[in-house]
């Protein structure tokens, strides 16, 4: 139902999707994240999506989510605005401060910022969220 054409049915679906929770969803609603959903449908997703880290529902997810942060596919800077903010929620700077340090997910936020985010309102987000991970 998240890959519906109705907006209001994924709507509705990511915020039933907290209520009755369901890791097999996390791709789908990561996807709802930069695809044509309209705002309301977009946070309803970034909502389930943190509800599903404040409850150790999905590990890796701020993994996830920064790939997705610095894909240039992702073309419209009002997504990646709210990526960053998904990625500013405790649970998911926890997820991050707690990633394999081979990782390396801070630096990647650091180089997408130095090298290719140009939007000064993500760039403010995401200057905030790197503060945040060097606490």
């Amino acid at each position: 139902a998240l890959e519906d054409f109705d907006d209001a049915v994924r709507t509705d679906i990511a915020i039933a999707l907290r209520k009755y929770p369901d890791a097999g969803a996390v791709d789908n609603l990561v996807t709802i994240l930069t695809n044509g959903s309209g705002p309301e449908t977009k946070q309803a997703a970034i909502d389930t999506l943190n509800h599903y880290a404040e409850n150790s529902l999905v590990n890796g997810l701020a993994a996830r989510l920064i790939e997705l942060l610095v894909d240039p596919k992702v073309i419209n800077h009002e997504d990646r605005l709210r990526i960053v903010q998904l990625l500013k929620k405790p649970a998911l700077i926890k997820q991050v401060k707690e990633a394999d340090q081979y990782d390396n997910l801070p630096h990647k936020i650091y180089l997408f910022y130095e090298e290719k985010e140009t939007n000064d309102m993500v760039r403010d987000e995401l200057n905030q969220l790197l503060l945040v991970l060097e606490e």
